[in-house]
């Protein structure tokens, strides 16, 4: 059958659904992590998937009290899954962070929340990827020099990157961008 069906609906809101973004595999499996807004206002990342012809059943990532904006995800043919998104005052300081979640396909778990920027200053617009060995790849946008809560924020910024091994442990952030080029 290679026409579309009628649409499906693979999520629930009180309010509005926004920023989705998808993944699929080779098998024709795929990921879906989208920003749900509620009738409060609270910003709840949320995730389906679509297994051999069946949504699964969505699952809130991050429901914390924190704005977040921007979820990125991959999906590999293990069913492992990375999902990153930007999210302010994890630490209480008024910046935001690029931070997320990873799921090992064989147990089907998420991991605790784990941060993958440095914490110097407001770094957002993540991008993901994951190949078939479950190492990750995170690059985002950041802004240059130290944050201070409360004064201007920087116009100027760097791409990064950090690499996420298997086992959970993170190897150091690198810069991407050439030295005194702005990529902002």
């Amino acid at each position: 059958d290679n026409e579309w069906s009628s649409a499906q609906i693979i999520g629930n809101s009180e309010k509005r659904v926004t920023r989705a973004n998808t993944a699929i595999n080779d098998a024709g499996d795929v990921a879906v992590v989208w920003l749900d807004i509620n009738n409060n206002n609270d910003r709840i990342i949320k995730f389906n998937e679509r297994v051999d012809g069946t949504w699964v059943g969505e699952i809130n990532i991050s429901d914390s009290a924190q704005i977040k904006e921007l979820p990125s995800i991959d999906y590999n043919n293990n069913n492992d899954v990375i999902i990153s998104w930007q999210e302010c005052d994890i630490d209480d300081s008024g910046r935001f962070d690029v931070v997320g979640k990873f799921r090992n396909g064989s147990d089907a778990s998420f991991s605790n929340l784990e941060t993958y920027t440095d914490l110097t200053n407001h770094s957002g617009f993540s991008q993901v990827a994951i190949n078939d060995n479950g190492d990750v790849i995170v690059y985002w946008r950041q802004a240059s020099g130290t944050f201070v809560s409360g004064q201007t924020k920087s116009a100027v910024g760097v791409l990064k990157a950090r690499y996420r091994n298997l086992d959970g442990s993170l190897e150091s952030t690198v810069d991407l961008s050439p030295p005194g080029e702005d990529s902002l």
